[in-house]
């Protein structure tokens, strides 16, 4: 800037109308210095809020965990009410030993979540996605999972009783002493 204002000025010096277009240069480098001021405060801003935004993400993640279901459920309505159930944010999330017992997490995406020990139990999992899900010991007695995706999902030692699993899939899943006693299976049978 102050280079284009020293020959501005010098301008001024050799033409007869040389107040004009100094202030016209002066002006000109002005506007084009507050717009790149003003280009950068909104990159900024857009970054911070990112930023901010993740964060909040990861520390409704965190309570979600919570054993607390009072903490838990008030996680649950602010991932919820910001559409993060079902945009990848749960994806892997570390939930082990979380109280979410009548949770109303239908079409959530927990691919690759660590629930082992957690409280599942009377939860709406219809159609979540829990594809390679650590479940082991975790609760599910009389939880919803109609549709649901629990294909290489580990079960191993969860509890199922009077689960509904009509429609879900099970491919590749581990249900290695599962209970499974009274569940709804897939093909709409209940297990003895």
């Amino acid at each position: 800037m102050v280079a284009v204002v020293a020959l501005a000025y010098g301008a001024v010096l050799a033409t007869p109308h040389s107040a004009l277009i100094f202030l016209l240069l002066v002006i000109v480098t002005l506007v084009v210095d507050l717009t790149g001021i003003g280009v950068a405060v909104v990159v900024l801003d857009r970054l911070y809020q990112r930023r901010t935004e993740r964060q909040e993400q990861r520390t409704l993640v965190e309570l979600l965990g919570s054993q607390r279901p009072d903490v838990a459920d008030e996680a649950l309505r602010k991932l919820r009410a910001r559409g993060w159930l079902t945009n990848g944010v749960l994806r892997n999330a570390y939930l082990r030993g979380a109280n979410l017992e009548n949770a109303q997490l239908a079409g959530a995406d927990l691919a690759g979540a660590d629930l082992q020990g957690a409280n599942l139990s009377w939860a709406n999992l219809q159609h979540v996605n829990l594809t390679g899900a650590n479940l082991q010991r975790t609760r599910l007695e009389r939880s919803d999972l109609r549709g649901a995706c629990l294909e290489r999902a580990n079960l191993t030692g969860a509890s199922l009783w009077r689960a509904n699993l009509r429609r879900a899939r099970l491919t590749g899943a581990i249900l290695d002493g599962a209970n499974l006693s009274e569940a709804t299976l897939p093909d709409g049978s209940v297990h003895g």
